[in-house]
């Protein structure tokens, strides 16, 4: 329950654009579930993906982003349910400069969700 205020708060944080308190309420949630998937994991990959958006924008810790991505990536989770971590994982690489890595990235989930690609 304490886990869902905190995601809730980072959300509502978010979308006053107080990204570096968001980071705080989304890690503060993970720490609640102990960092583990079993206990709540639509908590858990709620959290992780938020976190690592409102990190990339307040350009807070990049390192800790392609974490929080990899681990909602290594999860055996629904492809469509991986759509926010993909979609950090793209706006990371753009971030960098590094269009080749973006396009890649943005065209390889396209792939798993079966859409067609050139």
């Amino acid at each position: 329950a304490l886990a869902k205020m905190n995601l809730r708060a980072g959300l509502k944080a978010s979308k006053n654009a107080s990204f570096e308190s968001a980071v705080v309420y989304f890690e503060s949630g993970r720490e609640l579930l102990e960092r583990s998937w079993e206990v709540d994991p639509d908590t858990m990959l709620q959290l992780c993906g938020e976190e690592a958006n409102a990190r990339l924008i307040a350009n807070d810790n990049l390192e800790t982003v392609n974490v929080l991505i990899d681990e909602v990536l290594d999860q055996r989770i629904p492809v469509r349910d991986q759509f926010r971590a993909y979609e950090v994982k793209v706006n990371s690489a753009l971030a960098r400069g590094d269009l080749h890595k973006s396009l890649d990235t943005a065209l390889g989930f396209c792939r798993k969700l079966g859409m067609p690609v050139p």
